[in-house]
């Protein structure tokens, strides 16, 4: 019997210490279920925080993409009279001092152009917005231009300069023209800033490893050595003196390098105070394998390319209306546009181009795509809702990337930046005019004719294909052709003409703003033989213009 009392406190004693040791666990989970509730919470401050902080980076981003775009466009619209008139000046009877006052006022503003175009290349390569498309290039080509720019620049200090290709390196090279050519005019460019006498050489070169190194040496001032370091950085250089005395923003070799970092390469330089100075780029060797897995971006080449030396340009014929705002560019494009045997109607804002073009006959327009009340884009968008199919052409300040690619969106057949190039804007008026006659052809050419095409290569190459600054053009087309030749199988598989003589318009068109001249003409042979119900032509005709499409896509991606 004395045996279970003893029994029982042992229980007793048992429960008490689970309960405890239950209680204890009990008020831990209690704590951890409250210390997880306060972790909770403050993670779910830090995700908002960080939400909060991503949505104002992409604001400020937003903010700053914005900003460059309105500064390009506030200083290009000058810009473009200064430049313009400058060039419109020196082709009048002057005397000598006038020729040199107007020569001065010309290279100011070309200078002060090369700044801007400095500070925007740093922005968009900063913002992420800079691109590169790898492509089979000629070396010789490259550099041949590359001397032909440089040397004037070079005789007017009277010093040498010279390009040492070595011997048996390949002409076919796989790197981004654009930004290659880039890259050397800024080295070269700043050789013969720092040089007063002797010569400035870019010489071309493999080693064992076949990259291809790209050396710019100059009898200069040359770098101090401590200094060496500091010159790729941004706003940069050597000397504060150096600004004074040379000028310049110090972005030109920060900007070097980053591009040749785009196209996987490297820079080094090798100076002495008072010797001079060598810029080594070095590129890797890119197999023609290699390009399809590397990718490809669009670029809008904002450098000013100088007017090529005026040659005979043949008089046009036809009716422009000009939208701009600006009294200065009004009056410059006129005088340009008359000139080559224009008629020239000029409207102030997008609202006063929409009413002229809907009223008067006119053959194209030139549309400034940012001015009062409604601007070019909604200009344009709001013509091509009324089916309006009068060649648009966007002349604008604005040279951020996506600009071309925006004003092609909205419906525009063309985009030339400012300044206005005068040749580039002949070959604009001489590209767009020439379908004019297709529209409302005098005799549409039986199947006989259509078979007949004139020349298949002129037909697959783009007129706009030597111009860097219109590469975004082609490429959008290129992006689209697929869709269209869906719809045009769609159509034929349907038996559906209507559908058929709307995709040919569409076709014709845009065929004709990417510079494929040769297809737009053949495509409005097509449509015209829609349109006129001749429909044993048409089918063949429609065939042949899906298989030239193919064609066309094959023949842009082995370039």
């Amino acid at each position: 019997m004395g045996v279970e009392p003893k029994i029982l406190n042992i229980q007793n004693t048992s429960l008490a210490k689970s309960r405890i040791t239950a209680l204890n666990l009990m008020e831990e989970a209690e704590n951890a279920k409250i210390e997880t509730e306060k972790i909770n919470k403050q993670l779910k401050e830090s995700t908002e925080r960080a939400s909060q902080l991503a949505r104002e980076s992409l604001l400020a981003t937003r903010a700053k993409s914005e900003f460059l775009a309105n500064m390009s466009h506030e200083i290009r619209t000058p810009m473009n009279a200064i430049i313009g008139f400058s060039d419109l000046l020196s082709e009048s009877k002057l005397d000598e001092d006038q020729k040199e006052f107007v020569e001065t006022v010309r290279r100011a503003g070309e200078n002060l152009l090369a700044i801007i175009n400095d500070i925007l290349d740093f922005s968009k390569i900063e913002a992420g917005k800079m691109d590169s498309e790898i492509i089979k290039c000629d070396l010789d080509e490259i550099l041949d231009n590359i001397e032909t720019f440089m040397e004037s620049t070079a005789k007017k200090k009277n010093l040498e300069f010279k390009i040492i290709k070595q011997d048996g390196l390949a002409n076919n090279i796989y790197t981004d023209p654009v930004r290659l050519r880039q890259c050397l005019i800024n080295l070269i460019s700043n050789a013969i800033k720092f040089t007063t006498k002797g010569h400035v050489h870019l010489s071309v070169s493999t080693d064992n490893s076949e990259d291809i190194r790209f050396c710019v040496e100059d009898t200069g001032i040359g770098i101090p050595q401590d200094k060496q370091h500091l010159i790729f950085d941004s706003f940069s250089q050597a000397d504060g003196s150096t600004t004074r005395q040379f000028g310049g923003t110090g972005l030109g070799l920060a900007i070097t390098k980053k591009l040749t970092i785009l196209l996987g390469g490297s820079i080094e330089v090798e100076s002495k105070t008072g010797e001079g100075s060598t810029f080594t780029i070095i590129l890797p060797a890119i197999t023609e394998k290699q390009i399809s897995s590397k990718n490809k971006g669009s670029i809008v080449n904002t450098e000013n390319t100088p007017n090529k030396p005026q040659a005979d340009q043949p008089t046009l014929k036809g009716n422009v209306l000009v939208a701009e705002d600006n009294a200065s560019n009004q009056m410059l494009i006129k005088i340009l546009l008359e000139k080559l045997g224009m008629t020239v109607t000029i409207v102030e804002d997008g609202e006063q181009a929409v009413e002229a073009a809907l009223s008067h006959p006119f053959d194209i327009i030139l549309m400034d795509m940012q001015m009062p009340k409604m601007n070019g884009y909604e200009a344009t968008e709001a013509l091509r809702t009324q089916k309006f199919d009068v060649p648009i052409i966007a002349l604008t300040a604005n040279a951020m990337k996506g600009d071309a690619e925006k004003c092609i969106t909205a419906g525009c057949n063309g985009y030339m930046p400012k300044p206005v190039n005068k040749d580039l804007l002949h070959d604009m008026l001489v590209e767009h005019l020439s379908g004019k006659g297709a529209k409302s052809p005098q005799k549409t050419p039986d199947k006989a004719d259509q078979e007949t095409i004139a020349n298949e290569d002129d037909i697959l190459t783009s007129r706009l294909s030597d111009d860097p600054m219109l590469a975004p053009v082609i490429d959008i087309f290129i992006e689209e052709l697929p869709g269209i030749i869906k719809e045009i199988e769609n159509a034929i598989s349907e038996s559906d003409n209507e559908k058929l003589r709307s995709i040919s318009h569409q076709l014709k068109g845009a065929s004709a703003s990417a510079g494929f001249t040769a297809l737009s003409e053949y495509v409005a042979k097509t449509e015209a033989l829609l349109i006129e119900k001749r429909l044993d032509s048409a089918k063949t005709a429609v065939d042949q213009m899906a298989n030239l499409c193919h064609k066309v896509i094959k023949r842009q991606n082995t370039k």
